[in-house]
């Protein structure tokens, strides 16, 4: 059963309304030179997520379960620490058109809308078993419940609108094609459906049970934990490339205008042709790379998890610069103008690029 509550004023929440901001607005900076060292501040808890929000400020949830504002000037804390639940949060979908974030809490059975420029909890959503995967269409929410259904909720009145069964497992998704929903469940298909829940169709692809996924116009790029790869068509509903590596794949391909990059976790860097998959070239790095490789212009920045950022040309794999750090990366991110860094000592670094 699903019950819909509305709140009209916001007892708890962030004491400073913000707004998210795009990594695509930040102003055009170059990452051809080594950034330095700003600022440092420890953390009590390490961070689950961290984004950056205007007004150069700094939005972390913590495995703790909370929520704070940083400045991105000092790394003084703005304000309060909000916890919406008893437990660690989960970030279900980040909603950047209303500046909303979609929250939830295991064994909490709730959804959260918080509103980030109101202040406000929006909606609060009473569902069992709410699992990571999460699509927001206008003003109806997709939500996979049991591991193996999805309900569609209209987020307005707040009613079930339809439910889906499927005969496996959902292991990741779900994700949005023009008119058309998809996922990839267990036996190994990507299943397609339209807003009614209804099947469209489906593609075979041999992949392990939690692949990654980047979605680029018509081309979806898509890897795992056994080293397989492949490049596949949505309009079409064909394979366009795949390849097998002998190495596992846990960070999300980076897609460029004309090529993709891979992080290997032997931290090896492999930049291929998009369409055909051919390589241009590869950079043999050293240690796991399970995290999100980020763009900059021509510069890929690559975050190694036991402590080491390197910047290579997009154009040739030269590596251009590194930074170090000697308790390890638990989570990296870019800025407007450089980058912030979590060790795993939950130490928090602000590194930027001297104009």
């Amino acid at each position: 059963m699903i019950l819909s509550l509305g709140i009209n004023q916001c007892a708890q929440g962030l004491r400073e309304a913000v707004e998210f901001s795009d990594p695509a607005d930040f102003t055009v900076f170059s990452l051809a030179k080594k950034p330095e060292l700003i600022w440092k501040r420890h953390l009590s808890s390490p961070p689950k997520d961290m984004m950056i929000v205007k007004n150069k400020r700094l939005l972390i949830n913590t495995y703790r379960g909370e929520i704070f504002i940083v400045q991105l000037e000092n790394g003084k804390k703005v304000k309060n620490t909000w916890r919406p639940f008893r437990r660690p949060v989960e970030i279900l979908l980040k909603d950047w058109l209303h500046h909303r974030l979609f929250l939830t809490a295991v064994n909490e059975n709730h959804l959260l809308v918080y509103n980030l420029k109101t202040q406000q909890i929006e909606i609060k959503y009473k569902i069992k078993d709410i699992g990571g995967a999460i699509l927001l269409n206008n003003d109806t929410v997709y939500v996979r419940q049991y591991e193996m259904e999805i309900v569609k909720i209209d987020l307005k009145k707040g009613d079930l609108i339809h439910r889906r069964s499927l005969p496996a497992q959902i292991t990741q998704g779900l994700y949005q094609f023009k008119n058309k929903i998809w996922l990839y469940t267990a036996d190994g298909f990507i299943k397609f459906y339209d807003r009614n829940l209804s099947p469209t169709g489906k593609i075979k692809l041999p992949l392990s049970i939690n692949p990654v996924f980047t979605i680029s116009g018509d081309l979806c790029f898509a890897a795992d934990g056994t080293g397989q790869f492949c490049i596949f068509n949505l309009s079409e509903k064909q394979i366009r490339f795949e390849k097998k590596y002998d190495v596992p794949i846990y960070s999300e391909p980076l897609v460029l205008e004309k090529s993709v990059t891979i992080g290997f976790s032997d931290g090896t860097v492999r930049n291929l042709d998009k369409i055909t998959g051919a390589e241009f070239w590869h950079y043999k790095g050293t240690g796991l790379i399970n995290k999100p490789l980020y763009s900059v212009g021509s510069i890929i920045i690559v975050p190694y998890s036991r402590g080491h950022i390197v910047a290579l040309r997009s154009e040739t794999g030269e590596k251009l610069w590194e930074l170090t750090f000697e308790k390890g990366i638990k989570q990296a991110v870019l800025s407007p103008n450089g980058l912030i860094v979590c060790d795993n000592a939950r130490n928090l670094h602000y590194y930027q690029v001297n104009q």
